[in-house]
């Protein structure tokens, strides 16, 4: 195996704030310290440059630093050096798994009161991202990592939906009635009308043309904009008014929903594994300058794959229950 030691020396008067930042630095990488003191990772790109910019940093600041690459070190196989970083992530894990039972324990009581489940959801978010982060710096994988996924997605799959009081009624719309037509939205399309615009042309009109403007034309079938005939009711989004108009109803698009619920609303209402990759990828593309018609392609890919995915993970889960001895 091949490895990356990093050393250094700073400078300054700050210089005992700026070892604590440092070693905060090296801990959220996954540094490990061996027993001779020098700092390690395994030897792949993203440590080598996640190194790179480390040291370029402590040098702007007026320090030292070397990064070096090592094939073997004396004295110190590469299996001790292995069992030092699963150890660390063990303990990482282990943490986390706390942080879960304890979240879990205060669910027990009152777990039907709608604002104590979102302040669980937001809270069990934050719990979900630290687990990524521990799983990119889980170089050689430990069986808690698969245990803490676990009980994740099990409090996910418990708060996934909290029901609001009180929701809209929507009237029924036959998909055949806007076949043909010609819709309209507001320029820049984010989450929401994308999600819509993939909704339409996949069940009820394939060869549908969206135009972006500000105001309909007559005859246009305007969504998500003020006074469309598809736009937020209540505590919904367009595309969850939308999916019930049309009386559509399956799990994975229900699960879109809640992700196009979340990404647009922001209330907390849903918690989904896929909310942080999703809105990474829009809001780069956002960034980027896209056209609008660009975006439109290119958010309809997106949703279009997630929904099959959404929809394979919900066939082999039905799969594998059906095997299931008395299943």
């Amino acid at each position: 195996m091949a490895w990356l030691t990093f050393s250094s020396s700073l400078a300054g008067r700050r210089r005992s704030s700026d070892r604590v930042r440092l070693w905060r630095r090296l801990r959220r990488l996954g540094a490990v310290t061996g027993p001779t003191g020098v700092t390690v990772l395994p030897d792949r790109p993203e440590t080598r440059e996640a190194f790179a910019w480390l040291a370029q940093e402590v040098r702007r600041s007026g320090g030292e630093a070397l990064v070096l690459h090592v094939r073997s070190f004396n004295g110190l196989q590469d299996r001790d050096l292995v069992r030092l970083f699963q150890e660390a992530r063990r303990q990482d894990y282990r943490a986390l798994e706390r942080e879960l039972r304890r979240l879990e324990a205060g669910l027990h009581s009152r777990s039907d009161d709608p604002a104590r489940r979102r302040a669980a959801a937001a809270r069990l978010a934050r719990l979900r991202q630290r687990q990524r982060e521990i799983r990119r710096i889980d170089f050689f994988p430990v069986t808690e990592g698969r245990r803490v996924e676990a009980h994740l997605a099990r409090l996910e799959r418990r708060l996934t939906r909290v029901t609001a009081p009180g929701e809209p009624r929507i009237p029924r719309r036959r998909p055949e009635a806007f076949r043909g037509r010609r819709w309209v939205t507001r320029p820049r399309p984010y989450v929401d009308r994308l999600a819509c615009i993939w909704f339409i042309r996949r069940f009820i009109d394939p060869n549908a043309r969206v135009r972006y403007a500000d105001r309909p034309r007559r005859g246009e079938v305007a969504f998500d904009m003020e006074g469309g005939e598809f736009t937020h009711v209540g505590p919904l989004c367009t595309f969850e008014v939308m999916v019930r108009a049309f009386g559509l109803s399956d799990e994975a698009l229900t699960a879109i929903g809640e992700i196009v619920h979340e990404l647009d609303l922001q209330d907390r209402r849903f918690v989904r594994a896929e909310l942080a990759g999703v809105d990474a990828v829009l809001r780069g593309w956002h960034a980027a300058g896209w056209s609008d018609r660009v975006l439109e392609a290119c958010g309809v890919a997106l949703f279009d794959g997630l929904y099959r995915s959404l929809s394979a993970r919900t066939a082999a889960r039905r799969r594998a229950r059906t095997r299931r001895p008395g299943g």
